[in-house]
């Protein structure tokens, strides 16, 4: 049986940011719905993976063509910190 821990905080980057106000309602529902439903609680679900050449600890999730670059800060409290939302070849560079 696997112990999860929900998130404290949630905090969205500058990038992410915009990223989200640029997309249609549907999208930034979709964006939503996949950071509540997989990455609110540690360990991720859904199509997660650590990213390459990242010593942070960045991770990635992946929504239908759009890729949602995180980590998770663990110091008094759990923060999910949203580093980067784009488009699968963009998000990466």
């Amino acid at each position: 049986m696997s112990v999860t821990k929900e998130v404290d905080e949630i905090r969205y980057m500058k990038k992410a940011r915009k990223f989200i106000a640029s997309r249609s309602s549907e999208e930034k529902l979709s964006i939503y719905n996949a950071i509540t439903d997989n990455l609110s609680h540690v360990p991720p679900t859904g199509d997660v993976q650590v990213v390459q050449g990242h010593s942070d600890g960045s991770m990635r999730l992946r929504v239908g063509c759009f890729r949602i670059l995180f980590r998770y800060d663990h110091g008094d409290l759990l923060i999910l910190e949203i580093l980067d939302i784009g488009n699968r070849g963009d998000v990466y560079k």
